[in-house]
Order: C-alpha cells, then structure tokens, then sequence
C-alpha cells in the first residue's frame, strides 16, 4: 500500500532528525515522532499513526469483499494526517539543514 510506504519512509526520516537535531528542533522532532510511533511504555499503548495505517492496510487487504465506507473515509483521514506530519518534517529537516 502506497500510504504505508510513505509512512515508513517519513518514520524513517524522522528518526534521522531526531539523530542529527538538538534543542528546541529536537524537542519537535519527538513530537512528531510521538505523533507517528506507539509509545513502548504500559500494557495498552494508544495506537498511533503507523500502527492505525497498519490495521487498516491489514484490514484492508485480508478482506475478501470491498472495503466498507468507514474504512475508506478513515484512511482518508490517516493521509490527510500524515500528509500535515510530512509537511511539518520537511520544514524542520530545512531547519536542520540550512547554514
């Protein structure tokens, strides 16, 4: 799936961030890695961005009938989500980046 992809490759680069940033631009990149990434800590962690993408995409492609309106409007949303998560990446690898 094309949004699971792209998922992993803003997760994946906001590990990078957080390894090359410092201060108040760190501080935003845990955020946003907050945002994407379940926190490993207690019995039921509140599922974040990948892991709801993931269960949808399961969800999704175990089915063997289309895929009702909920689900579709709530991957919808999941995008719209993460397409705001990559626009707030890209300007904070421009901070980490520029002279």
């Amino acid at each position: 799936n094309a949004t699971m992809a792209e998922a992993n490759e803003v997760a994946a680069r906001i590990s990078q961030g957080l390894d090359r940033s410092s201060g108040d631009t760190k501080s935003s990149f845990e955020e946003l890695n907050d945002e994407i990434r379940d926190d490993p800590v207690g019995s039921y962690p509140k599922p974040m961005l990948l892991n709801q993408l993931r269960y949808l995409s399961s969800m999704l492609n175990r089915a063997d009938q289309r895929p009702g309106q909920d689900a579709i409007m709530r991957h919808e949303q999941l995008k719209t989500r993460l397409a705001e998560v990559k626009a707030e990446l890209e300007r904070l690898e421009r901070l980490i980046t520029e002279p």
